[in-house]
């Protein structure tokens, strides 16, 4: 149920109460409780203490009630609490169908506990988020361009399996070059520490890597000009690319330059089981269109979710959001920590409001998906599942890790492809109705 078609007002001969609905999906109830009803509430719990209660000289359940208002005045006010908390749950909740999530203690704040009068209560809590109902018909998704794949890239990727089949040499007599494999021994330097602290870290967390100069990722391009025209035996200190006002710094010693001779046509066709270099290009071909379909999906899906964001907004509990942010900063301290590499305070903060507006854009998502998924019952195929277990298979290197529950895996894999077939299936129709 929408918040907007739960009743925010109620009134019997028993109880009345007034909701309001706040941001955060917190919902503040003040309930007011007849004489009548807050009476029997505490005939009720004095009932139930009296029937547990026993003193020397009565049986249970057969102490005169003087006796137990006097000596059971605190249990008889915690039962008289417990029935009207129990109303609240009991009676209150199934009429306006706003329930606390699963994380949630209601806040009972008595205004007016008066059982002769009649009484007053404010409920405070967290609900569970009001999903709304995706209608792509009424989302606005701009069309997609589609592209081809460029023969230039396709040459490109065969000079760079030439390069790796290539014979390697090793360089002494000049410096690095981009097309070079470089080997570097690194640390993190905390630039507020001392020298002591330093020299002790570097020693602990000394670490190796190769690079192929001219297969650096893109976040990864600042080491280039880093890098080129030092020369073997070399040490360099750089800053690393951060938001901080302290940044960490970098420090590499050259411990190898190694140059590659392209390997012949002839010798890539060897490598490849036979296959002539025509037939390798098709491949690279496939392999890049399949590129080219994923970019293409994840441009239909970021504008997906962007419309779903706009055009279907919605709370969420923010006391989960913020223990989930926490954890992860706490996860991220001890990570860092472990790596020599402290949060400084600035960035926790920084961090913390990062991390709440991610789980909040990202829940939201799912939880749409997944009731449009469910309304739709969208289902993969076992062709359809297998196939994506395959490509799996042949293209991440921690597919092992998956052979340890397959079970867990193929779910997995048949999730993503549901919320994959959602997406496609809501641009589709968010373009025919724009059409």
């Amino acid at each position: 149920m929408n918040k907007e078609n739960a009743p925010t007002t109620y009134n019997d001969s028993r109880f009345s109460y007034t909701l309001q609905h706040e941001e955060g999906c917190k919902v503040k109830v003040n309930v007011s409780l007849s004489k009548d009803f807050t009476q029997e509430c505490y005939q009720a719990g004095f009932k139930n203490v009296k029937k547990h209660f026993s003193v020397p000289g009565f049986r249970k359940g057969r102490v005169p009630d003087s006796v137990i208002h006097e000596r059971c005045a605190k249990q008889i006010a915690e039962e008289y609490n417990r029935c009207i908390t129990d109303t609240f749950f009991d009676s209150i909740l199934p009429i306006c169908k706003i329930y606390p999530h699963g994380q949630s203690i209601p806040k009972i704040t008595a205004l007016k506990p008066s059982k002769e009068e009649g009484a007053t209560y404010q409920i405070e809590y967290e609900t569970t988020a009001l999903v709304p109902e995706i209608h792509p018909e009424q989302l606005v998704v701009k069309e997609i361009s589609t592209t081809a794949v460029d023969p230039d890239e396709i040459e490109k990727l065969y000079k760079k399996i030439a390069i790796r089949q290539g014979k390697k040499r090793d360089v002494t007599d000049r410096s690095i070059q981009k097309d070079d494999l470089v080997t570097v021994q690194y640390s993190h330097i905390d630039p507020e520490e001392s020298q002591e602290e330093l020299k002790e870290n570097e020693e602990d967390e000394q670490r190796e890597m190769t690079l192929y100069l001219n297969e650096i990722t893109k976040d990864a391009q600042w080491l280039m000009p880093v890098l080129i025209g030092k020369n073997l035996n070399e040490t360099v200190t750089t800053s690393m690319p951060s938001e901080s006002e302290s940044p960490y710094l970098l420090k590499m010693h050259i411990t190898n330059i190694e140059t590659c001779e392209p390997a012949t046509d002839e010798q890539i066709s060897e490598q490849f089981k036979g296959e002539s270099k025509e037939n390798i290009y098709k491949a690279l071909e496939a392999d890049l269109l399949k590129e080219i379909h994923k970019k293409e999906f994840d441009q239909k899906r970021l504008l997906v979710e962007e419309s779903l964001l706009k055009t279907l907004p919605f709370d969420l509990p923010s006391s989960v959001i913020q223990k989930a942010a926490q954890k992860e900063i706490e996860h991220q301290q001890k990570t860092r920590k472990e790596d020599g590499m402290p949060l400084p305070p600035e960035e926790i903060d920084r961090l913390f409001k990062a991390y709440q507006g991610l789980f909040n854009t990202q829940w939201k998502i799912d939880l749409l998906l997944s009731s449009f998924i469910e309304k739709e019952s969208i289902e993969p195929s076992v062709q359809e599942i297998t196939k994506a277990m395959l490509d799996v298979y042949l293209n991440e290197s921690t597919f092992g890790n998956y052979l340890a529950n397959p079970q867990q895996f193929q779910e997995e894999i048949k999730e993503k492809l549901k919320r994959r077939m959602a997406i496609e299936i809501i641009y589709e129709r968010a373009q025919k109705e724009s059409a």
